[in-house]
């Protein structure tokens, strides 16, 4: 369990690398490039919200609570700071994105490396999180323009190891028991 969350993890932060570095230079913001709006990170509280279902269908409440936090740290810091809440959304969302890919792998009979039982209302729920994610995807790329290379690494490797960190302290007994 722990090899699978480490490697989506790491998956999710190459890839968030890849696509903060790709969408643009540093310097200053073209005019061109508007200001995050809320509309930006809708994706990510859709996420949070479906995570939040899937703790009430499954009884794992206190669980999904903890997977969350990162998505309401990367929230908080777009209230201050927009690219920025944009960007961190980033490796969060490809996080899900696998995580949901890995489900679906499991239930078609394809792989193993997650195991479980789904509800229908679950099964549901991962569609979802999926679209959402890859709204979010789409959407933000567009928008973290500006940000010095650096600045963006930092962020999208500190919250990609905020939500694997995470994952794995909500499956820790002080969270399940």
């Amino acid at each position: 369990m722990l090899a699978t969350i480490s490697a989506i993890t790491i998956l999710a932060i190459i890839v968030a690398l890849a696509l903060a570095t790709l969408a643009g230079r540093n310097g200053p913001v073209p005019a061109s490039i508007p200001l995050p709006g809320v509309a930006s990170v809708l994706p990510l509280m859709a996420i949070a919200i479906f995570l939040l279902l899937v703790g009430l269908v499954s009884n794992t409440l206190k669980t999904h609570l903890v997977q969350i936090a990162p998505m309401l740290l990367a929230l908080a810091l777009y209230w201050r700071f927009p690219r920025l809440g944009v960007l961190a959304a980033t490796p969060l969302y490809l996080f899900w994105l696998a995580v949901m890919a890995a489900i679906w792998l499991f239930l078609l009979g394809i792989a193993r490396f997650v195991s479980g039982t789904f509800s229908p209302a679950e099964i549901v729920l991962t569609v979802l999180i999926a679209l959402a994610a890859l709204g979010g995807l789409a959407y933000g790329m567009k928008l973290i323009g500006g940000i010095p290379v650096g600045a963006r690494a930092g962020v999208v490797i500190g919250f990609g190891a905020l939500q694997c960190i995470a994952l794995i302290v909500s499956y820790l007994p002080v969270v399940t028991g």
